[in-house]
Formats: structure tokens, C-alpha cells, sequence
């Protein structure tokens, strides 16, 4: 097990056009969520293992498209992002290590209305994000985060009561 401490970004330099390095990223995203059976409170993290429609990256699956990439106003789509692809493999240790005081955990209402468990490895500015679907998780994405101050307003709420 990777340690928190341990989290920093996989490569010096990362880029689009780099295959190898997604590839490998992307071996180690499917070993820790696809190949190797998680839970959280006895119930199984799932991702969405089907290929993505995202042009370009069609033979990964969804999941791990959805956290290497973010939507780009300016482009209105969704666009590679070199520092969500090079913390990939942060996304596996923040939710096993969840109990670590350092982890801020808060659960937020979407706008759609679904409610997500946010984790937050405040130190690391990185956020993983799982709805409970069913019987299970299900991953929905991991970032880095820009706006710390919106982060900090929806943890404080949900200590406070007021999801």
C-alpha cells in the first residue's frame, strides 16, 4: 500500500501524446480498481469499465478517462489534463487510508441531486469522489483542486449540519 506521505506525481513531465506513460497509468488504475477487489463499509468500488466516447481515448474505459481528463469551458469538451493523469494512482490510497485525519471527509448534494462522498487529502490539494449506486460505490472522479475556498465552505457545512 502506497502511503499518504508517499503521494506525489507519478511522472516529472506528462503529456498528451505520451502513450506509454497513460498506458502505464492506466495498468495501474485497472490493477487497483478493476484487477484487485476494493470496499468501503463492506461495500465494493466500482468503475465504469466500459470504453470511453471521449475521441482519442477510446481504449480506456470510462472511469479512467473521466479522471484524466476535465471539461474545458473555453473548448466545450472534455480535454486531457496532465496534472488529474499524473495522480491516478492517488486515488486508490486516499479511499483506503480514508480514516487518516489528514483525509477530510464531507458528503455533498450534486445539482442533480445525487449526494457524493467526498475525500479530500487536504495537504495534497487532491479530492476522490464516490456515490453510493445500489449495493455499491461506484468511483466517480479524482482532481486537483484549484478553489481550496469552496472546498473548505462545503466541509465546514457539512461538520456544521447543513448538507
Amino acid at each position: 500500500m502506497i502511503l499518504l506521505d508517499d503521494l506525489v506525481p507519478y511522472f516529472d513531465a506528462l503529456f498528451e501524446h505520451e502513450n506509454d506513460k497513460i498506458d502505464l497509468l492506466y495498468r495501474i488504475f485497472m490493477d487497483d480498481f478493476q484487477n484487485n477487489s476494493f470496499f468501503i463499509n463492506n461495500k465494493k468500488v466500482i468503475i465504469k469499465n466500459y470504453p470511453s466516447k471521449l475521441k482519442g481515448f477510446e481504449k480506456y474505459c470510462d472511469s479512467f478517462v473521466h479522471i484524466i481528463t476535465w471539461v474545458s469551458k473555453m473548448k466545450g469538451k472534455r480535454v486531457f489534463d496532465f496534472r488529474r493523469a499524473n495522480r491516478v494512482h492517488w486515488v486508490k490510497p486516499i479511499l483506503e487510508q480514508r480514516s487518516d485525519p489528514r483525509i477530510k471527509y464531507f458528503q455533498y448534494a450534486e445539482g442533480d441531486g445525487a449526494l457524493r462522498d467526498y475525500y479530500w487529502f487536504d495537504e495534497k490539494d487532491y479530492v476522490v469522489i464516490i456515490e453510493q449506486i445500489t449495493a455499491e460505490f461506484l468511483l466517480v472522479t479524482g482532481f486537483v483542486i484549484d478553489n481550496r475556498n469552496r472546498f473548505q465552505k462545503r466541509y465546514e457545512k457539512y461538520l456544521n449540519g447543513l448538507k
